[in-house]
């Protein structure tokens, strides 16, 4: 009887200590699976910083530079003798047929780019209806980014001008417009106007355009 106990207790403790022996080992195992997967993970953060202020600076897109009207072909009013009514007149008109396909959306820009030069009345003449008159001739030019270049002639009776016992300055005045490729070599006919021009001196005595009237306008198509 009291070997078969001693028998039996022996048996109970050889199967819990392989128990335990068997759990020891999964415990190894599980750490050692476990231990490569935690250094793939702490790779994997230290490979990936967050990006710094000096990679997003290199990530925006360069901007290029701005057009200027017709490449600064057009007459500057500020450089004009406001004391000779004749380069006035001249230049007012020069300005108003110096067009840009690009940043003009109507020939009414042009104009407006001689404001400077003109009186309070013909500034308040300058309302934009959206309608341009030369627009096939924009849409052709913008196909180069044209620009128009402009001579201007005193023509008729009034070649030189005349002064007024009212203080006014009259001369006709004929403007013949061209246009240039900013793109391509060649240019592109653009047509002729006349204007008749009255002007006046202003408070500080300069002279300004007041009014004209239409002699002739006639684009080449």
């Amino acid at each position: 009887m009291r070997g078969a106990r001693e028998k039996k207790y022996l048996v109970a403790g050889i199967a819990v200590v392989s128990a335990i022996i068997v759990l020891i080992i999964a415990g190894v195992v599980a750490l050692i699976a476990q231990g490569p997967l935690s250094q793939q993970e702490a790779r994997v953060e230290v490979s990936s910083p967050a990006p710094t202020s000096s990679i997003a600076a290199t990530a925006e897109p360069s901007v290029s530079p701005e057009l200027i009207v017709a490449d600064g072909t057009c007459v500057d009013p500020s450089s004009v003798d406001r004391s000779d009514p004749d380069k006035v007149a001249e230049a007012v008109m020069s300005i108003s047929f110096c067009y840009d396909s690009v940043l003009d959306a109507t020939t009414t820009d042009a104009m407006r780019r001689a404001e400077p030069l003109m009186s309070e009345n013909m500034r308040s003449l300058l309302v934009d209806n959206g309608r341009n008159a030369l627009s096939s001739q924009f849409l052709e030019a913008a196909k180069g980014r044209g620009y128009s270049f402009v001579d201007v002639v005193s023509v008729g009776s009034d070649a030189h001008g005349s002064e007024h016992g009212s203080g006014n300055y009259q001369v006709t005045k004929m403007a013949t417009w061209k246009w240039k490729s900013r793109d391509v070599k060649g240019t592109m006919d653009g047509g002729y106007a006349v204007w008749t021009m009255t002007l006046i001196q202003d408070e500080s005595g300069n002279w300004v355009l007041d009014s004209y009237q239409l002699g002739a306008f006639q684009p080449a198509f």
